[in-house]
């Protein structure tokens, strides 16, 4: 059995991984490993006011599932208080809160999770326009 001084060979090659008793790697094995990642990003959503808005709605009962339906009980009010062209949210959580009678705190945390996902996007408001920085989004990979 002849035996091959490693340090003398190149790396890459496929006489350096025969000799050091490993699979040999080629190109193809990194393809999948080069194409850029994609990013899910919010985009703001338009189209037909309630309609869209019910679509809305069940985009964010597909994303959340059973697990978060508070949330999508959250979005659902969201929704509704949502404006019909514009789709910016013209209701703060304290005062949704107070319009169904709960604590003022018992909406925290549901809009930052509907950010998080994407369901949610801050965009600046116009001169004259009333609610929230936020616009109802669609989830887009980019």
């Amino acid at each position: 059995m002849t035996t091959t001084n490693l340090r003398k060979l190149d790396p890459f090659s496929a006489e350096y991984a025969e000799a050091a008793g490993i699979t040999p790697v080629g190109p193809e094995l990194f393809e999948e490993l080069l194409e850029p990642p994609s990013f899910i990003v919010g985009k703001p959503i338009t189209g037909n006011g309630m309609a869209a808005i019910r679509d809305w709605i069940m985009s964010v009962e597909q994303h959340f599932g059973g697990q978060n339906m508070a949330t999508c009980h959250y979005a659902a009010l969201l929704g509704y208080y949502a404006h019909l062209k514009t789709f910016r949210v013209e209701v703060s959580d304290r005062a949704l809160a107070q319009n169904t009678g709960g604590h003022r705190s018992r909406y925290n945390g549901h809009a930052q999770r509907l950010v998080d996902a994407g369901l949610l996007v801050k965009v600046p408001k116009k001169s004259r326009e009333k609610g929230s920085p936020y616009v109802l989004a669609e989830r887009v990979a980019i």
